[in-house]
């Protein structure tokens, strides 16, 4: 999970030219839609990538339209988390690669400790301060609060 997470990350900062930390939101934004997706009992699961939509540019385009509602969700399941105005504004082709990489993953049945390594791995190359201590947003706490929380 560690791997996918830096794997994710660096995708997003290398190829759509975003500060590391808008970078880290857009992922972070992403992990909550997943989160969210596999929490919502009794209604068919929206995060996820088919085997060819990655590689097209209307497979992307479709992926776009089921996680950009699901985010919409997300953003009304949580008013104290988000002001409503957040957007994932990640190209198609880097969210499909997003999609299809933590797709592979059941996070609900990821053990805390290896969710929280991977939190670190994102977190250690961005919010980390001259002496390498953290300054983790109040926003990103919460989150990560609610994403762990069982």
């Amino acid at each position: 999970l560690r791997t996918a997470f830096r794997r994710c990350h660096n995708y997003i900062h290398g190829n759509e030219g975003m500060p590391k930390d808008a970078a880290f939101w857009q992922f972070l934004y992403l992990i909550f839609c997943k989160m969210h997706d596999e929490r919502s009992s009794g209604e068919q699961r929206v995060f996820w990538a088919g085997p060819y939509e990655p590689f097209s540019p209307e497979g992307q385009k479709e992926i776009r339209r089921r996680i950009v509602p699901l985010f919409e969700k997300v953003k009304h399941a949580y008013p104290d988390l988000f002001k409503g105005n957040e957007e994932i504004t990640l190209s198609d082709r880097a969210l499909a690669f997003i999609v299809s990489e933590l797709s592979r993953y059941d996070f609900a049945r990821t053990d805390v400790d290896a969710k929280g390594a991977a939190y670190q791995e994102i977190v250690g190359t961005n919010l980390r301060g001259d002496r390498g201590q953290y300054f983790t947003p109040r926003g990103a706490i919460r989150l990560v609060i609610q994403m762990l929380a069982p």
